[in-house]
């Protein structure tokens, strides 16, 4: 197989026929070479010159396409990594609704006033008999929405906070005294500002966690 000389190569192949020239310059000045001769030193300078810049621009387009494979894979590495962000922010924001809806049923569930047992408040019962409808209706869409949220058994009926419907009551609204909600619920109570009691609708003063004694 036979070796293609490098760039380097025809570099110090042109350094010593560049000395071989001003030799035979030196020569000719004293009569020891032909016109002919001479001619036929210079195009072969001449030669060696255009194969080495052929090399030197084959080098460099070598390179220029290297560089821009290398660039193409990294704007493709870079597009796919955008698009993985992109949907993983799709996805946080699909379960950020899911949970600003299940928080907008809950506080729902409280200002229509759900009170322990589930059941319609006896103020509720003097509406009209549409309104009475549309009122249990929403009621039972409400229980059904959270039945996915009752995880937890052992829980009684009567004991079941009436946002989540499945952690039992554990905190106490002072001065009405009623147990409605369990601690989760309350913060959530509290941190959408409101500030009525959900079974008697009277101002909360305070708020006090209390733990069921269970026989």
């Amino acid at each position: 197989m036979v070796s293609i000389p490098t760039y380097e190569n025809f570099e110090c192949m042109l350094l010593i026929d560049s000395k071989r020239v001003y030799l035979r310059v030196v020569s000719h000045s004293k009569g020891e070479i032909s016109q002919g001769k001479w001619q036929q030193e210079l195009n072969a300078k001449e030669e060696l010159l255009s194969q080495a810049t052929a090399i030197r621009k084959e080098r460099e387009q070598i390179e220029a396409l290297a560089k821009s494979k290398d660039d193409m894979i990294k704007l493709k590495a870079e597009t796919n990594l955008q698009k993985y962000k992109d949907d993983i922010q799709k996805l946080e924001k699909e379960i950020s609704q899911l949970r600003l809806k299940t928080d907008s049923l809950k506080i729902a569930a409280l200002r229509m006033g759900i009170d322990g047992s589930h059941a319609v408040k006896v103020t509720d019962l003097k509406n009209s008999p549409a309104q009475k409808e549309s009122h249990l209706s929403f009621i039972s869409e409400v229980v059904t929405g959270f039945s996915n949220f009752s995880g937890r058994g052992g829980v009684k009926r009567e004991r079941e906070c009436v946002m989540c419907l499945s952690e039992e009551m554990s905190v106490v609204f002072l001065p009405c005294a009623h147990q409605v909600v369990c601690t989760t619920c309350n913060e959530l109570h509290e941190k959408q500002g409101m500030k009525d009691c959900p079974s008697c609708r009277s101002p909360i003063q305070r708020r006090i966690p209390v733990r069921y004694a269970h026989y």
